[in-house]
């Protein structure tokens, strides 16, 4: 007998319940990015690539889609931020749109099909 457990079930350490669209079996490592934004006030987002490499970003600091070959699988908003996608894989050539894209923490964003790709190869976010 297989049993179930809905991801609104599972509690994290602070008793903060996991959004309902995170995957079952990515919920431990969505408890970890949301530690990771905890632990650092000048951590703005922590990303799970696929593969299970996690990575933190700061304010202003360029994230790129991909990280050694891996997409991004799991981006968790830590702070409220601004941010803007760009072309190219380091931040450089100028913004896509001029005005960055404002995103609220805990914003967690599921990207199973590389759908990423859209939006560009980086992204930089400020502060809010």
């Amino acid at each position: 007998m297989t049993t179930l457990v809905h991801a609104a079930a599972v509690e994290s350490r602070d008793g903060i319940l996991p959004p309902i669209n995170i995957p079952i079996d990515l919920i431990p490592e969505y408890l970890t990015l949301t530690g990771k934004c905890r632990d650092n006030d000048n951590t703005a987002l922590a990303i799970l690539y696929e593969g299970g490499q996690q990575v933190t970003y700061g304010f202003n600091e360029c994230f790129p889609r991909k990280r050694d070959g891996h997409p991004a699988q799991m981006p968790v908003l830590c702070k409220a931020v601004a941010c803007y996608a760009y072309p190219t894989d380091d931040c450089t050539g100028g913004a896509i749109l001029p005005i960055g894209v404002p995103l609220l923490p805990g914003l967690t964003i599921i990207n199973p099909f590389d759908i990423g790709q859209l939006l560009g190869g980086s992204a930089l976010c400020r502060q809010l």
